[in-house]
């Protein structure tokens, strides 16, 4: 999780504050450090803005795609999202967005736990509704996202790891994989449901909830959005918040769809 609000060189400051003021329509009066990983920066400005500047190539490709697809999907969904009223993308120079702070903290595990049960059922319902919402975006509306090779679950480029890498796995454990595999793609219920929009990372520190009211507030980083088989998102929702919380996530839904998203989850 990133840090929040980590003082920086004054200098540091002034730059950032320089780039900004060229796209926005209102004076800065303050600006702090909100996080910063390996491939953005974030800034608060104002205390009421987020400005988010790509560091690597890679950031800058995806900053481009959200740009696109997040008004689209802000407007099909009851929660909130970031939705970029500023950006600058312009080649040798600073890649950045710029959309209103979001409400609420991170839906962390303990956090979750030390919640009433009533609230906890509340947020897994919003949550649900959430993911039926974004899967059931017309893909259409969406024209910059894609298939991508590694995102959305079982995929054909992953078929054959286990034959590229036999001289490590040894021809056991190949074995093993493979059966895995044949098991697997002999119940039809199995097949990829898609494509859908996917979000591909729901972790903790991207879910918003407001601890007093008990509502979801928002979902965050669509970095990682794609077209996909919706029950990857489930799937690493089980990944990040807990096998139980999948269950009980899982529970809003139909028996049906349970049953095969926790057959599959494994897999």
């Amino acid at each position: 999780m990133w840090p929040l609000f980590v003082i920086l060189p004054a200098m540091q400051y002034k730059e950032i504050q320089e780039q900004i003021q060229k796209v926005v329509d209102f004076e800065i009066d303050s600006i702090k450090l909100l996080g910063s990983g390996m491939a953005n920066t974030a800034y608060v400005v104002n205390g009421t803005w987020v400005f988010r500047f790509a560091m690597i190539g890679e950031a800058k490709r995806t900053l481009i795609k959200e740009v696109s697809i997040l008004p689209v999907i802000a407007s099909s969904l009851q929660v909130g999202v970031p939705n970029p009223s500023y950006s600058r993308m312009q080649p040798d120079q600073s890649y950045f967005v710029g959309y209103e702070l979001l409400p609420g903290e991170p839906l962390e595990r303990n956090r979750f736990n030390r919640l009433a049960a009533d609230i906890q059922s509340q947020l897994l319902h919003e949550l649900h509704d959430f993911l039926i919402e974004l899967h059931a975006i017309e893909l259409v509306r969406v024209p910059a996202l894609e298939e991508e090779a590694y995102v959305g679950a079982y995929n054909q480029t992953q078929r054959h790891f286990h034959d590229q890498l036999s001289s490590v796995l040894g021809p056991d454990v190949v074995h093993k994989i493979e059966a895995v595999y044949v098991a697997y793609e002999a119940d039809l219920a199995n097949r990829s449901r898609g494509p859908v929009v996917i979000h591909s990372d729901l972790k903790p520190d991207h879910v918003l909830f407001d601890s007093n009211t008990g509502h979801l507030t928002g979902v965050l980083d669509y970095s990682d959005s794609a077209l996909g088989d919706p029950d990857y998102d489930f799937v690493i929702v089980g990944v990040f918040f807990s096998e139980d919380f999948l269950i009980r996530l899982l529970d809003y839904g139909n028996e049906r769809d349970k049953a095969r998203i926790l057959r599959k989850a494994p897999f």
